[in-house]
């Protein structure tokens, strides 16, 4: 069809696409991973990009400065590595094929240390945030290979890039220590928005373990060893349950240098000088005068030599006077040896050994309402915090653990019932945990002595996709200082043409959470913009304004929170899907290896363009080995077939379920391509094939040969076949790495010919043969001409050194 004929039919048919409702499931994009996750500022670094329904040429925002970027990604090959069959009932459950885009980074040498948010877009949607790590120490970026990759000598200080793919996979890293120093290992995985739950193991040149950390929630605790004698060490990283993935990517920093790991306190007044307690590893100092800036709610503290030293802690800043914890009084202890404070104000203290409670006394008057806010595991602190309100003998008069959400910092509030002395305890929640680490800040404010007047408001999400002619919602939650009850008004900065905010911009003095709604018009134009939002109110003659914040980003198959957010909300004007794709309940019995083909009915509502059906990225279970090629289906045609093809590996009498994805695209009034696409995960819409035994199978003589270096080996090979496939058989060697020293040429097989002789050929030395195992693999056709597959692995068996025994 004339592109001009589309510019003329586009605003038609959106038009009937919204008189009719929502007539198909649009596939929005998601963003699954990026790596390497980081870099070292003042390089270039390739990175590839992983995501669902991203198509071509998806766009790329970065916030910020310091790093270069294309404004869209490239398609690239996809990495991929089959892995381990999958049990059930693990390969029941959702999974997720990304595919993989390309782009170059060039990172600024004074580029901003720490994590850089960006986010991918297409015609339907906006992804939520993620973050891209810069850092100052050297980086190298593993070269992966299928199976567990070659050992990899680095030189400290150091961070490594890798991702545990496929499942089970291990990494190893190797370097040299001198006796006496104090190694830090570091991996960074949920803060890249990783699943990877990282074990981190220590070992000499004996294999032998010397020192591991596993994960504790979603991070694995640092390790930190020092070194008996001088020598060579390695470190292993693998997930603790041996799952693995595309999306299994670390972070992991060596280092024999100076480490910060936490400081104490977790805050202070706004420009006074402060004495801070650092805590670490090969520290020179362990504490220093800081004088703090004068506005600003937090700021990222480091130490000033960045190049050698390793990490960073988040420093709150307020206006409140500040309380130090001076000595340890627990409850039972006197009332006049408790340390006392008042309010306002904000108390620091630690949990410094486990099953520690402290206990704050305070004065507090009837009908007052006071609130204490724990700040603690915001600022990195590992205390899960449970906070109560006792009365002077130490009963507990109300107690809180966690606060919304995922925040473990509690937060209560409480009205005195009478006038008194009264106690503030706080703990952490499981009595085997404390430490150094353990710090903890509690603001404190009452209704009776106002602090400055004061509101913050968090948006439930930091990307929200409008379809055109649709509507979508967002929750807004509101938070008061004590006795502030005054109406906001929400203000919208950025809005684009077509897009209007419906619901009511003003916040009532009761109200401690909204739903805004976003309406796109059904002719805006299909855009992604940054919208700053602002809440405005009046306290007296003066007019307060605070910005709206994003809550953190949640991403990957479990909802890992990434942390990192451009504290603006991210619109997408999307366009829908009018077509869809429409299958009638069946379930066959499919030989393994072979193919399965089904027929589907087309609903175009108005689409007349040629549409392509392909496997859906996001599956509705583990695909088990199943591909498929695309198929065209012309812009004539109502019906198409749909043909997947199963491996020969997979386990007779399993269930295997495949997801299709049909896209098609359309131009606009200005001559812009989109991609619009349509994915369903019904019963009725799902190939479903109960896998029966194959058609065919290869057997070999033996299950291993010896490797005969710069030298030839025969193979007899045997084939069977039931009458149903026809054809001559063909019969090739399958290795897993391009240069794995092994080949062989491809051996035709009549179709009366049952035996054959394949001839591997070997690389010259120990070195160039990279591959312990190859496949044989045999491929004819059906009655149909599709094909029919069989496989069997052949393990190889290096050649005895010279002087071992025969």
């Amino acid at each position: 069809m004339p592109e001009d004929r589309w510019r003329v039919l586009l605003p038609l048919l959106l038009c009937a696409i919204t008189s009719l409702g929502r007539s198909a499931q649009s596939e929005p994009p998601l963003v699954s991973y990026v790596f390497p996750a980081g870099g070292q500022r003042g390089t270039e670094v390739t990175a590839r990009f992983g995501g669902c329904n991203l198509y071509q040429s998806p766009q790329i925002f970065w916030s910020g400065s310091g790093v270069n970027a294309p404004a869209t990604l490239v398609p690239t090959a996809r990495v991929w590595f089959e892995g381990p069959v999958i049990p059930q009932p693990s390969s029941q459950v959702r999974e997720d094929y990304p595919r993989d885009y390309l782009a170059s980074l060039r990172l600024a040498a004074d580029a901003p240390l720490g994590l850089h948010p960006w986010r991918v877009a297409t015609s339907q949607g906006v992804t939520p945030c993620w973050g891209f790590v810069v850092g100052d120490f050297p980086e190298v970026v593993e070269q992966e290979v299928e199976g567990n990759s070659p050992t990899v000598e680095v030189r400290l200080p150091v961070t490594l890039n890798g991702r545990i793919f496929p499942r089970e996979e291990i990494d190893t890293w190797s370097f040299s220590a001198q006796v006496g120093e104090v190694i830090t290992c570091h991996v960074a995985t949920s803060v890249l928005g990783s699943p990877l739950d990282a074990r981190v193991a220590l070992l000499d040149a004996r294999g032998n373990v010397l020192a591991e950390t596993i994960p504790a929630g979603e991070i694995t605790p640092a390790l930190h060893y020092q070194i008996p004698e001088t020598g060579t060490y390695s470190i292993q990283i693998h997930d603790v349950g041996f799952q693995g993935l595309q999306n299994h990517v670390y972070r992991l920093t060596l280092t024999s240098g100076p480490v910060l790991e936490a400081i104490y306190p977790l805050g202070g007044h706004r420009g006074a000088i402060t004495r801070l307690e650092l805590s670490g590893v090969n520290l020179v100092d362990t504490a220093i005068d800081s004088r703090l800036p004068v506005t600003g709610d937090e700021i990222v503290f480091r130490l000033p030599d960045s190049t050698r030293t390793f990490g960073d802690v988040r420093l709150e800043l307020d206006e409140l006077d500040e309380f130090l914890e001076e000595k340890p009084a627990g409850n039972g202890a006197p009332l006049e040896n408790r340390q006392h404070f008042t309010v306002p104000g904000i108390l620091n203290g630690r949990i410094q050994v486990p099953g520690e409670v402290d206990v704050w006394a305070f004065t507090a008057q009837k009908g007052v309402e006071y609130d204490f806010e724990v700040r603690a595991a915001r600022c990195g602190s590992p205390l899960d915090a449970v906070i109560a309100v006792c009365d002077a003998s130490g009963k507990i008069l109300q107690e809180v653990d966690d606060g919304n959400g995922l925040q473990t910092d509690a937060r209560l509030r409480w009205t005195a019932p009478d006038p008194g002395d009264y106690q503030l305890q706080i703990r952490d929640r499981l009595q085997s945990r404390g430490g150094l680490r353990f710090a903890y800040r509690i603001r404190t404010t009452s209704s009776s002595v106002p602090v400055r007047a004061d509101f913050s408001l968090k948006l439930a999400a930091d990307s929200v996709n409008v379809e055109q002619g649709q509507s979508a919602n967002i929750k807004l939650q509101i938070e008061r200082s004590p006795g502030f009850q005054e109406p906001i008004e929400l203000l919208w900065e950025g809005l684009p043409a077509g897009l209007t905010v419906t619901s009511s911009n003003t916040i009532k003095a009761d109200q401690k959470e909204v739903q805004v709604t976003l309406k796109a018009d059904p002719g805006a134009k299909v855009v992604t913009v940054p919208v700053r939002v602002t809440g405005s109110a009046k306290l007296g003659d003066q007019q307060i304004q605070r910005a709206v914040f994003m809550a953190e980003t949640l991403s990957g198959p479990d909802a890992v929170a990434v942390k990192a957010s451009d504290s603006a909300l991210w619109v997408a004007i999307a366009l829908p899907t009018p077509f869809k794709f429409v299958g009638i309940f069946e379930s066959k019995y499919i030989p393994r290896g072979g193919s399965y083909v089904r027929k589907y009915r087309l609903e175009r509502n108005g689409f007349e363009g040629p549409l392509e059906v392909q496997l859906a990225d996001r599956q509705g279970r583990h695909l088990q080995g199943v591909t498929a090629r695309p198929v065209t289906v012309e812009a004539s045609q109502s019906e198409f077939e749909f043909t997947v093809e199963l491996p020969p590996w997979m386990e007779v009498g399993r269930t295997c379920r495949s997801t299709l994805l049909v896209s098609g695209q359309i131009r606009d009034g200005e001559g812009g391509l989109h991609t619009i696409s349509f994915s369903s995960n019904d019963q009725h819409n799902q190939m479903i094939a109960l896998v029966d035994t194959g058609r065919l199978t290869v057997q070999l003589s033996k299950a291993t040969v010896r490797v005969v270096l710069g030298g030839r080996v025969e193979v007899p090979i045997k084939i069977q076949r039931s009458p149903e496939v026809f054809g001559p058989v063909n019969v090739e060697l399958v290795t897993s790495r391009p240069d794995s020293g092994v080949s062989a040429a491809s051996l035709l097989l009549a179709p009366d010919q049952l035996t054959g002789t394949m001839v591997l050929q070997f690389g010259p030395s120990p070195a160039s043969i990279s591959v312990d195992s190859v496949i044989i693999r045999a491929v004819s056709r059906d009655h149909r001409g599709l094909p029919v597959t069989a496989e069997t692995r052949l393990t190889l068996v290096p050649e005895p050194s010279s002087g071992a025994a025969p």
